[in-house]
């Protein structure tokens, strides 16, 4: 009698849930620093004009901003005595209006979350977000019925997995949040250390697996 599949994708699923959580937990402080911040908008005359290094691109032109002059940035047809529109963050200056789309996603608070997520690694964060939440159902079913025939490695597995989850968050937070040379060296072995981990037990899987196939057909 062979063993079935599913216990192997069992394994495999208990490894990959591990991992998938420091992802997701990832975008946790840039949703924090999103919302915190204080976003407001307020109309400005633009004075006299600052130094651009792109001028066929972008104008640039002092102005005061909450008592502080400040330097906005235009687009290329703006001139001295306009008014324009601008985003403060916190009070200071962030962003130049140019079109009722960058209102919507600077100000609102949905175009805020979307414009957060609406990149490659919110992709991949919704997607395993998505993907956890599909397979937490299966997991669970399946973990009563294959637990028992793997008892110590699915523990095994599920310890280090905790170990190997809260190290990898902790490495990815703070390369999230740090935003520094250290910061991302920290999370590349944070990394590093997710893909030794489940390197190691998807072999452990795969070779319990085959063991305990090869004793049921003999």
């Amino acid at each position: 009698m062979k063993t079935k599949p599913v216990q192997l994708v069992y394994g495999i699923r208990l490894i990959a849930t591990w991992m998938i959580i420091p992802f997701i937990l990832m975008f946790i402080p840039m949703l924090i620093e999103e919302f915190s911040a204080n976003v407001t908008t307020a109309e400005v005359t633009l004075k006299e004009e600052a130094y651009s290094m792109y001028p066929d691109e972008v104008l640039c032109f002092k102005t005061d901003i909450n008592g502080r002059e400040n330097i906005v940035f235009t687009s290329v047809d703006a001139k001295t005595g306009d008014k324009v529109t601008v985003i403060l963050k916190n009070g200071s200056y962030y962003k130049t209006i140019t079109d009722e789309n960058e209102y919507r996603d600077h100000v609102t608070l949905p175009g805020r979350f979307l414009r957060i997520s609406n990149n490659l690694y919110g992709y991949i964060v919704i997607a395993l977000f998505a993907v956890l939440m599909l397979t937490v159902p299966f997991t669970l079913k399946k973990g009563k019925e294959v637990r028992p025939v793997y008892p110590k490695l699915a523990k095994i597995t599920d310890i280090a997995g905790i170990i190997c989850a809260v190290i990898m968050s902790a490495g990815l937070l703070y390369a999230v949040i740090e935003n520094t040379l250290t910061g991302v060296v920290t999370g590349i072995f944070a990394l590093i250390f997710g893909i030794v981990y489940s390197a190691l037990f998807f072999l452990a899987w795969i070779i319990e697996w085959l063991i305990i196939n090869k004793l049921k057909q003999s």
